[in-house]
């Protein structure tokens, strides 16, 4: 039997069309098959004969193809038949409002088709009604309603991850920044018009930092020389040259200057010396320790955060990856404007200056977290795991595979091996920054979605984890996680530590882990190994030695989660067997007179869907 569909969809299109039923079904057909051109030239001759049910079907190819405005037409004209589901018509046409940011009449419509549907139409209705109120920002009530659909439909698998998302969205709009005063006013209109006039762009003038790392030693278990080795990586990423690294042996942080007054006389002693112009410190400062070190040192103070901040600056390229570098920016500073003196209102260039766009930033609180609450909103609209949430949905869920690791471990040079995605990669922290999403195919036929997300490091900011949660919450609705080890670095061990604390604090629990123990190349004989993966490949992401492995893996995975069927359907549901074909794995087809006898594995999620009637 032929594996490619071909047969099947032959013997329908040798046949002549008769009847409007016929042009319909050869409609449906070429619609499963994503061949949209063709779907709409058959249904438009099957509606020309007369057929209603081809007027909805032409609505959902126009939306396909991105034409509201057809499909819109298409649905109402479907409404209008006296032989037309009503329910389906309005669901129609709420999904036209919802492709055109229209939200309130989408609700308008989703109401009209529940006040006509029966009990097996209201379930996707019920469900874009969360989704329009989610979209317009209302997460309370969306929540609300989630809540109540998956009491009706518990086993949807898709409305469980909506659910978290809107819990998780819940939660953080009550994690409110701090309110103003009492007896301080909100920032006026003119204050605000004022706050767009100075976020306008500037081209800065880059300097040439020197600067000396600073750590301070609280436990003989730590590690301080390998987290300043990092530091000097950190700092060489973001465009500084590392003059000296002075480490201090201390029973814990100083309160007020992170250091004590010997060794500041020390590092102010180095910066003459070596004509330095700033230090970096090794852990987040808190604004008494930042300004304290500026009066006694005399020169600009930065800490690990606002360095890995300067950088996620640089590297942002999307919309998202803006606003997200940003509003972590702002929160950053908005509780250090006094230690940051001069480095905010001047235009100097270097490490911490930058942003996304190059804005200098205003140095009023008020006007900062009114600028947080715009950029929070934003952020909402544009979020990439809410589309990969509704895509899946719409291409048949596809399972979701997130590619974690520490920062420069190869995540994206192994999704360009695996899927020919063309993301930039390089031998640099944070070489890529934004999350890029692909289809793998595997040599069985089946497919899965591959996310590769931002780089782990130690000493994660808590500013960058709020401000890129969404991102890395990836890995938390993703079905499995791909690990990915550098096991050419010697600090390999702390690394991998690094990503299951930090896969702890996200709330990625229950999931299956692969870890690839990548470069192969580089260390053949490498004896590392992952005690908490639940699978373990050796592999090269470069050459790609070892990836057959994973592809085998990751398919026997994708099987486990199927159901096994023999079904026969009549050759008017070939559209069906396509949706198998290019969901599940089709093992076998048979071709009878009175029907296609197949032999197939299917997602277990998407079984109801491609049943035969009757």
């Amino acid at each position: 039997m032929e594996a490619d569909g071909t047969r099947y969809l032959e013997a329908i299109l040798k046949t002549e069309p008769g009847n409007a039923e016929d042009y319909c079904e050869r409609g449906r057909i070429y619609y499963y098959m994503q061949d949209y051109e063709n779907a709409r030239n058959e249904l438009t001759k099957a509606s020309e004969k007369g057929s209603v049910e081809a007027l909805s079907l032409l609505g959902m190819v126009c939306l396909a193809q991105n034409d509201t405005a057809a499909a819109r037409s298409m649905y109402q004209d479907y409404l209008n038949a006296e032989e037309s589901r009503k329910a389906e018509g309005y669901n129609g046409l709420a999904l036209c409002d919802i492709a055109d940011g229209d939200y309130q009449s989408a609700l308008v419509n989703i109401a009209s088709g529940l006040e006509a549907a029966d009990t097996d139409e209201m379930q996707e209705l019920l469900f874009n009604e969360i989704v329009a109120y989610e979209k317009q920002l209302d997460f309370n009530t969306a929540f609300s309603k989630a809540q109540e659909y998956m009491k009706m439909y518990p086993d949807d698998q898709e409305a469980k991850k909506e659910l978290e998302f809107l819990q998780s969205r819940i939660a953080q709009e009550n994690v409110e920044e701090p309110a103003p005063e009492e007896g301080q006013d909100t920032a006026s209109a003119e204050e605000q018009t004022s706050w767009e006039v100075d976020m306008q762009l500037y081209d800065f003038k880059e300097i040439q930092e020197r600067v000396i790392l600073v750590g301070v030693q609280t436990d003989i278990g730590d590690d301080v020389e390998t987290s300043l080795d990092e530091l000097q990586e950190l700092a060489e990423t973001a465009g500084a040259e590392t003059a000296a690294k002075v480490i201090q042996n201390r029973e814990a942080v100083h309160p007020g200057t992170y250091i004590g007054k010997g060794k500041i006389q020390e590092v102010k002693n180095l910066l003459t010396a070596l004509d330095a112009n700033g230090i970096i410190c090794d852990d987040e400062l808190s604004p008494s320790q930042l300004n304290n070190l500026e009066r006694e040192l005399e020169c600009k103070v930065m800490d690990r955060t606002l360095l890995i901040l300067d950088i996620f600056a640089g590297r942002a390229v999307t919309s998202e990856g803006k606003i997200q570098v940003e509003l972590a920016q702002l929160r950053y500073r908005s509780a250090r404007l006094v230690g940051l003196r001069d480095s905010l209102s001047r235009l100097g260039g270097g490490i911490g200056t930058r942003g996304p766009g190059e804005k200098k930033l205003e140095t009023d609180r008020r006007l900062i977290r009114t600028r947080i609450s715009a950029l929070k909103a934003e952020l909402v609209q544009v979020e990439k795991h809410r589309e990969l949430i509704r895509g899946s949905r719409s291409k048949g869920r596809l399972k979701t595979a997130a590619i974690v690791g520490y920062t420069n471990a190869g995540k994206s040079t192994l999704l360009n091996t695996l899927t020919g995605a063309g993301v930039q990669a390089e031998d640099k922290l944070f070489a890529t920054l934004d999350p890029t999403t692909r289809v793998m195919d595997l040599d069985d036929g089946q497919q899965i979605l591959l996310t590769d997300t931002v780089g782990f490091i130690r000493k994660l900011p808590h500013h960058l984890v709020e401000a890129f949660k969404s991102t890395l919450e990836e890995a938390k609705y993703a079905d499995y996680i791909i690990h990915v080890v550098d096991a050419s670095n010697p600090r390999a061990e702390t690394q991998m530590q690094v990503v299951y604390e930090t896969l702890k604090e996200l709330g990625v629990s229950g999931k299956k882990i692969i870890t690839l123990l990548n470069k192969q190349d580089l260390v053949p004989d490498s004896e590392l190994r992952d005690l908490r993966a639940d699978y373990t490949v050796k592999c090269s992401a470069r050459t790609g030695r070892g990836l057959c492995e994973l592809r085998e893996l990751l398919s026997r995975l994708l099987a486990e989660s199927q159901i096994y069927i023999e079904e026969l359907y009549a050759y008017k549901e070939a559209g069906k067997i396509q949706m198998i074909r290019e969901y599940g794995q089709l093992l076998s087809e048979e071709y009878r007179e009175d029907g296609i006898f197949v032999q197939a594995k299917i997602p277990a999620e998407f079984f109801v869907n491609v049943m035969p009637r009757g």
